[in-house]
């Protein structure tokens, strides 16, 4: 007969001798009482507790002892009615499964540590074919039993689902976010840029922001000529944000400072001429970055600059063909990278 795996067969033949024992003491106990009817086709009723749906039913239970004793002399009923019949109650606890079997008037329980009730199920087989064979005469059948106790089942309540837990606010953690803006005021109207830029967490809220941004060359026309304008510079910002907006977006402001070179070239005039001057500017700038899928994120910046050095650009002369404005702006948006 199958048993766990668990156990050994030493273990699994003395659980067996334990079932028969206390089958034939529930026999005694049962003949002290009053002989039962003949054993053919008695009723035999199971009761499980919801916790113990795993173990046999009445049919399966009937089905595994008239196998063992050769013939038919158990039938699953539903009720135990005013006849002889086999009744067993199966609990289960944290202690493992237990099962009470009564007929005639007498009871026997038996007990299963495992963690299924495959033991149980097979002992219980074990003790109702010793009980069905040791009695092929039974007699009248006794009184009914006593009302059996109503089982007391405690509710398992599952542990609440454990949420997957959120990124810490705080941390290290490196943005890699190439945006393509468009700027005004720097190095000519609604010019197009490119910025690189990667940013860095420190400590709490705070991050370091540093980067580049290119510009290509831009044209304005003086008489005959024109004079080219081009900047490139690279950005350093110190950045207060968090990443626990709407979900995990971030949002958060820098104060940034530019270091860079402007070019002005003139083009078709009697002698031509190309200068690089420094240039810098101090600004603000405003951070929005989205996750999309990780490690992707949408990233939005909209820097203002004011431009203390103001370098304008002329042809002597002619005139002045480039005289920017002391503030300008640039707004920019990309996908990013996080790395950690």
């Amino acid at each position: 007969m199958p048993y766990p795996a668990a156990m050994g067969r030493r273990a699994w033949l003395r659980r067996l001798a334990a079932s028969a024992l206390g089958a034939m003491g529930l026999l005694l106990s049962r003949r002290s009482l009053a002989q039962p009817a003949a054993l053919h086709d008695v009723p035999l009723v199971v009761q499980r507790a919801p916790a113990a749906s795993d173990c046999v039913d009445s049919a399966t239970l009937a089905s595994r002892v008239n196998l063992l004793v050769g013939r038919s002399a158990l039938v699953a009923s539903e009720t135990a009615g005013e006849s002889f019949a086999f009744e067993v109650q199966i609990l289960r606890s944290d202690d493992g499964y237990t099962a009470i079997v009564l007929a005639a008037g007498g009871s026997r329980k038996l007990d299963d540590p495992g963690p299924t009730c495959a033991g149980l199920s097979d002992a219980l087989a074990v003790t109702l074919a010793v009980l069905v064979d040791a009695d092929e005469k039974p007699a009248a059948p006794p009184p009914p039993p006593p009302p059996a106790p109503t089982p007391t089942v405690t509710p398992v309540v599952p542990p609440p689902l454990q949420r997957a837990p959120a990124p810490p606010p705080y941390g290290p953690r490196l943005l890699l976010s190439p945006v393509v803006a468009i700027t005004s005021g720097l190095s000519g109207d609604a010019v197009p840029a490119v910025v690189l830029v990667n940013d860095l967490r420190v400590i709490g809220p705070f991050s370091l922001l540093a980067g580049f941004t290119w510009m290509p060359s831009q044209d304005f026309p003086l008489q005959q000529g024109h004079i080219e304008v081009q900047l490139l510079y690279g950005q350093l910002a110190a950045c207060l944000s968090s990443w626990r907006v709407f979900g995990r977006s971030r949002i958060g402001g820098c104060f940034q400072a530019d270091f860079g070179g402007i070019r002005g070239k003139g083009v078709d005039y009697p002698t031509n001429s190309e200068i690089t001057r420094p240039w810098l500017a101090l600004g603000l700038t405003g951070l929005l970055d989205i996750p999309i899928l990780d490690p992707l994120y949408w990233s939005t910046r909209v820097s203002a600059l004011a431009v203390p050095t103001q370098e304008a650009f002329q042809i002597r002369g002619i005139g002045v063909a480039f005289d920017p404005p002391p503030v300008g702006i640039l707004v920019g948006t990309g996908v990013g990278v996080r790395f950690f």
